[in-house]
């Protein structure tokens, strides 16, 4: 849930660090499109606060001042509301992200290549890329831009970063699909090396955590799940099953045939079908 707070006490809090969306005076500007550019801000200090490993916070936003399009955020403790110091590094993963998309495109930053990943400043901004919230989000701060609207400012102390009219439309590119474990083919028996998650005895199934995705999985024979309950401690275990998939772009999932411990001696080694 996002707050809304007044200027008077973002008067009494003016040492702590706020990050500042500006735009330009002008002309006029579109209510829904401010409005929405707002939500745009916040989705996308969202995803990156999640990056940045900041824990058990809430976004607030203060009401743009008058006469201006300044709207000032910050990010508090929930139900503490003392301000979170130290949020450089979510400045930083934003202007980053919003950098790559400015320069190479909204596809090529959430999808980067070799070109892309030489001029991210660290791999958190191409994880920040790779999640759709933050394009989506981005999309709806470049909204405003237009003739009379040149450019968007993005402020956090000295720093500032911006995002230019001209460069409006690389936002908007359509996102190409990104492959979800592609090696994992449909019909296929493999064995990979994994962890389980979670146990569920309702549904029957399984979490099967691999290359950093929870595989929906369940026992072939429609046994139960109860079996494997031993194995959630083990940090490895190996499944054997079928994979089942309709498309390479969501993610598949898996008929157990057997689950079993990993020996230590194994742990180092590949696993192929």
């Amino acid at each position: 849930m996002t707050k809304l707070f007044s200027n008077n006490w973002l008067t009494e809090n003016q040492g702590n660090g706020f990050i500042e969306l500006v735009y330009p005076p002008s002309e006029g500007m579109n209510a829904k499109e401010i409005g929405e550019a707002i939500l745009g801000m916040q989705t996308c200090l969202r995803e990156a606060a999640e990056i940045a490993k900041i824990d058990d916070f809430e976004v607030i936003i203060f009401p743009a001042e008058r006469g201006s399009f300044k709207t000032i955020f910050a990010f508090t403790k929930k139900n503490g509301w003392k301000i979170i110091v130290g949020i450089d590094f979510v400045f930083h993963l934003i202007n980053g992200g919003f950098d790559l998309v400015e320069h190479f495109g909204a596809n090529k930053a959430h999808n980067p290549d070799k070109e892309t990943i030489e001029r991210a400043m660290n791999v958190e901004v191409l994880d920040l890329c790779k999640n759709k919230n933050f394009i989506l989000g981005s999309q709806k701060i470049v909204s405003p831009l237009k003739e009379t609207v040149q450019k968007v400012e993005i402020r956090y102390r000295e720093n500032e970063t911006e995002i230019k009219c001209e460069n409006r439309q690389k936002f908007f590119e359509e996102l190409e699909k990104e492959e979800i474990l592609p090696e994992l083919k449909n019909g296929e028996t493999i064995n990979i090396a994994g962890e389980i998650v979670r146990i569920n005895k309702e549904y029957g199934d399984l979490g099967f955590r691999y290359k950093d995705r929870t595989i929906k999985s369940s026992p072939i024979d429609n046994s139960s799940v109860i079996q494997y309950h031993n194995l959630l401690e083990e940090d490895q275990v190996l499944l054997c099953g079928m994979v089942i998939r309709e498309n390479n772009f969501e993610t598949p999932q898996i008929k157990i045939i057997s689950i079993k411990k990993i020996k230590d001696s194994q742990k180092q080694l590949p696993f192929k079908n």
